[in-house]
């Protein structure tokens, strides 16, 4: 079992989806926490701490999408995985246009489902450093590893 520690909200209005879909996630080493609806959701991620949501689309109370729009820039920050049943390209479409990281289709595959998810977290993540180091070079221009990051502007002015 690989070593993980990703935090994986699974948002989902059918019990079995969620459980199936946690077991799997568990397996890979990650923590799980569930949500019934978008609402539920939309509670959690603003009070606790997630590294990828995974929602279905069409939910009572509140859907996926809504959720999304809810979220706003905060998809940005943390990688969404649309899950739905429809294999409709305007859902697809509609899923990254609204910041969505991927887009898979009910059944799931388990290998696909595991891929995505850890690309989806990987990329979060090189995203997140990558910001550090941004703030860092606007900074002083040293990393907190002490090595001094040059601006190609400055550096090769014309």
């Amino acid at each position: 079992m690989p070593n993980s520690d990703y935090r994986i909200l699974v948002v989902d209005d059918e019990p079995m989806i969620r459980e199936i879909l946690r077991e799997t996630l568990e397996q890979e080493g990650h923590r799980v926490a569930e949500a019934e609806n978008g609402k539920v959701a939309f509670d959690r991620i603003h009070s606790e701490q997630f590294d990828l949501i995974l929602t279905d689309v069409k939910m009572p109370v509140m859907d996926g999408f809504t959720l999304m729009k809810n979220l706003g820039d905060l998809t940005d920050e943390i990688p969404v995985i649309v899950i739905t049943s429809f294999s409709d390209i305007d859902v697809a479409v509609d899923s990254i246009r609204l910041g969505a990281y991927d887009y898979i289709v009910k059944p799931i595959d388990r290998t696909k489902l595991i891929t995505t998810v850890g690309n989806a977290v990987e990329h979060y993540r090189m995203s997140m450093r990558l910001r550090q180091l941004e703030r860092e070079v606007e900074g002083d221009g040293y990393t907190d590893v002490g090595v001094k990051v040059f601006d190609p502007e400055k550096v090769y002015k014309k």
